[in-house]
């Protein structure tokens, strides 16, 4: 028995080790820090004539995030294959969650399961400015304009 456990061990080891690839010790750690924020309101602010401005701050495997600035709004959309979350980082609006209103400040957090109905509007008087997460990282063409009304809403599972 004694000279059977080393040799188990041994085995669970090898076959329970964790895959490389999806070790996160392994991996770069990307931080967003307040400065890098501000470096790019700085660097790119939404103009006067634009609605919305969208930057890309950091992409992995597993997700995307952009900064996003809204001089007015954006269009109510889905998104089929994506999980969307937006954590405001400064100014005020509104978002429209399954055409639920809910206010934005600083420090929220919203989160929105993909197939789900939404929309963003700023309602003060400087930019409302987001941190916009995508799981998994975001596709241009997963976004989907929809109409005032309508209540259809396919998903893709995760």
């Amino acid at each position: 028995m004694a000279r059977l456990v080393p040799v188990l061990l041994g085995a669970c080891l090898a076959g329970c080790a964790a895959d490389p690839a999806r070790d996160i010790l392994t991996r770069e750690t990307q931080v967003l820090e307040p400065a890098m924020l501000q470096r790019i309101l700085r660097q790119a602010p939404v103009a006067a004539d634009e609605d919305l401005r969208v930057e890309p701050l950091l992409e992995s495997g597993e997700f995307s995030a952009y900064l996003l600035q809204f001089r007015t709004g954006e269009r109510r959309h889905i998104h089929r294959a994506h999980d969307q979350t937006f954590i405001v980082y400064r100014g005020q609006g509104e978002i429209y969650i399954n055409d639920h209103r809910r206010v934005c400040r600083p420090g929220d957090v919203f989160h929105i399961p993909r197939g789900t109905p939404h929309y963003c509007v700023n309602t003060g008087s400087e930019p409302l400015v987001v941190v916009n997460l995508f799981t998994p990282p975001f596709d241009v063409a997963d976004r989907i304009p929809l109409p005032r009304g309508s209540r259809s809403y396919e998903r893709q599972p995760p």
